[in-house]
């Protein structure tokens, strides 16, 4: 998505999502848009800006700045830091649902199906000496089964992975510049909500072939075509043939009544965020 000049993409195995719906409210400096979510894929929150912020169902994960801005690179937030030298990378999970009523008003699933990057402009102000130990485990939470949303997958945080050893910055907020939400879901909902079109419908043959392939019992052990096969076809023609006769029908009625028609950023250097 863009908006004032800025960027903001969420990446799944190297390749951009696509946004659906996309909405764009100037007065908030805001953008929103739908993506689908597909379990147990790797995700990576990309930024073509100075400097952002990276929440995912409510969790703050950090930030990441670049001191320069002059050219046309991404920086990418795919991961969250949790200690001087470990990561957990972000991805795309199965939905932890329970009936346990504890968990059906809380708050920690409150940004639950969203993926926030806030872009801001920001002054460094100096080097903090060590990450913080990072403990939280609100993205292993279980979600209540009646507040759920349609809600299929969450974002998690995967094992811990080895990172470059570099010290956190201590920053300044000068002002928020653009707000990007990708609200997620599985393709399923987004195209059952009418978001996303409807999967394209296989051609005859294609699922002719599909049973053949599976075994469904075309034919039978002599090789003649079974009754379920013949009745099958001649349902499937007979369904043709109504549509057919209703579109020359409407055609017919139309030359009688209707008169005949007239034409008439270089990349700069980046630096973790606390």
């Amino acid at each position: 998505m863009k908006t004032l000049g800025l960027e903001a993409v969420i990446r799944v195995d190297g390749v951009d999502l696509t946004e659906y719906d996309v909405k764009t409210d100037a007065e908030a400096k805001s953008v929103t848009c739908w993506i689908a979510s597909e379990a147990g894929k790797p995700l990576a929150p990309l930024l073509y800006a100075v400097g952002g912020y990276v929440s995912v169902d409510g969790i703050s994960i950090g930030g990441t700045l670049r001191r320069t801005m002059h050219g046309n690179g991404f920086i990418s937030q795919k991961d969250r830091v949790v200690s001087q030298t470990k990561a957990r990378p972000l991805l795309f999970a199965p939905i932890n649902l329970t009936d346990d009523d504890a968990y059906l008003n809380s708050q920690r699933n409150k940004g639950l199906g969203d993926i926030t990057l806030r872009i801001d402009h920001v002054q460094e102000t100096g080097k903090l000496g060590q990450w913080s130990e990072v403990n939280d485990v609100s993205a292993e939470d279980k979600v209540h089964e009646r507040s759920k949303k349609a809600m299929a997958h969450r974002v998690k945080f995967g094992e811990e992975m080895a990172r470059p050893n570099t010290l956190p910055a201590s920053v300044r907020t000068c002002g928020t510049l653009a707000i990007f939400v990708f609200k997620y879901r599985s393709l399923d909902v987004l195209r059952a909500d009418g978001i996303a079109p409807p999967a394209p419908a296989a051609p005859r043959a294609e699922k002719r072939k599909a049973r053949e392939l599976v075994g469904q019992g075309d034919e039978s052990e002599n090789g003649e075509p079974t009754d379920d096969s013949v009745d099958e076809d001649e349902a499937e023609l007979k369904a043709q043939l109504r549509l057919i006769q209703e579109k020359l029908a409407k055609k017919s009625k139309k030359v009688k009544t209707e008169p005949t028609a007239r034409s008439t950023l270089v990349h700069g250097e980046i630096i973790d965020l606390t």
